[in-house]
């Protein structure tokens, strides 16, 4: 959790976001990186020091492998199963917040299934606005082997 509070630090250190709200800093996050954001961390208090707990973070919809299990139904339904389609866009989108993380100093080293949460688009049908789901990053916590 440690790695994963001091990357999403580093980000909000950025120029262009240390002058922003915590919100705003939030949303630019989300969008020019495709990383979830932290809402809150949980600390345990004790006497001599503080141990992390956990982490809060808004809801990023599923991870892909809770999608697409392999070797078993999804965990969709057939009537929205054309929701989760991956789109090339959307992979395109992923690639281009992973190489904006890169730009800034920032490794995930990990992105896989797991890690990576279909989001719904919050626009909505009465905003004109044809719903568009994002792939966006969690758990930077941990490095691959020979990243």
């Amino acid at each position: 959790m440690e790695r994963e509070i001091k990357s999403r630090e580093k980000l909000l250190e950025l120029p262009d976001l240390h002058c922003q709200t915590i919100e705003d800093a939030n949303k630019i996050i989300e969008y020019c990186f495709n990383v979830l954001p932290i809402l809150a961390v949980v600390i345990f208090e004790q006497d001599v020091n503080n141990d992390v707990m956990g982490i809060l973070m808004p809801f990023g919809g599923l991870n892909l492998e809770s999608l697409f299990a392999p070797g078993t139904e999804s965990i969709a339904s057939a009537s929205v199963s054309k929701d989760l389609e991956i789109t090339r866009e959307q992979l395109r989108d992923l690639a281009r917040g992973v190489r904006a993380l890169a730009q800034v100093g920032v490794v995930h080293g990990a992105i896989v299934d797991k890690n990576t949460l279909l989001k719904p688009d919050e626009a909505t049908a009465t905003e004109g606005f044809q719903r568009q789901n994002r792939l966006v990053l969690v758990d930077f916590g941990s490095l691959a082997p020979d990243y």
